[in-house]
């Protein structure tokens, strides 16, 4: 699997699935190492999302969950499926899950913080898809005062006060912004 997860890094897809596949098909690989058996299938299930086989891709991803139920970024690649497949309202539901959860340490490393950051700039885009900015005010504190060290978070936070008519406090969350990471930050400029 940490062969497949590499080729997938480089973005060998094809190679990255086919030792996905042989992982899975080794005998009592499910049973015996669920945690590796989900990252293969998440793995599949985020090779299958780049393509318009988005059904497929969920069953794999939900194979994943069945055997690391809960597992952020699996919860959150289901919510990109999801999103592909145009169910925006079942999407959120996964990125809230994943905001809630607590970090539970597993077998094979999952950066909870990214997931979490993540789903909150991805909310960000499906509120604004279903025109719920109202809503966006409340993600925007909500992200603030979990990762306010973070530029994207700060940048976010300024996008939706825009949309939400708050300039002066857009302003400063791009200031802010500016202030964490001053290079190669053209959302805050």
């Amino acid at each position: 699997v940490e062969i497949a997860d590499s080729y997938l890094i480089t973005g060998s897809d094809q190679c990255a699935m086919q030792w996905y596949q042989t992982v899975l098909a080794i005998p009592g690989c499910e049973s015996a190492f669920p945690h590796i058996a989900a990252q293969a299938y998440l793995g599949w299930g985020n090779i299958l999302n780049k393509t318009d086989d988005l059904e497929n891709a969920a069953n794999k991803i939900r194979g994943a969950l069945k055997l690391s139920p809960g597992r952020a970024d699996a919860l959150f690649s289901l919510a990109v499926t999801l999103d592909l497949h145009g169910r925006k309202q079942k999407a959120l539901e996964h990125l809230r899950r994943i905001i809630s959860a607590p970090d539970a340490p597993l077998s094979v490393g999952v950066d909870f913080r990214e997931a979490k950051i993540k789903s909150y700039l991805r909310m960000e885009r499906l509120l604004y898809d279903l025109n719920r900015d109202e809503e966006t005010l409340t993600l925007a504190l909500q992200a603030l005062s979990a990762f306010a060290h973070r530029p994207e978070i700060q940048n976010m936070a300024g996008r939706i006060y825009l949309v939400n008519n708050k300039p002066m406090d857009a302003l400063h969350a791009f200031e802010k912004s500016l202030q964490l990471q001053t290079l190669h930050n053209v959302d805050a400029y």
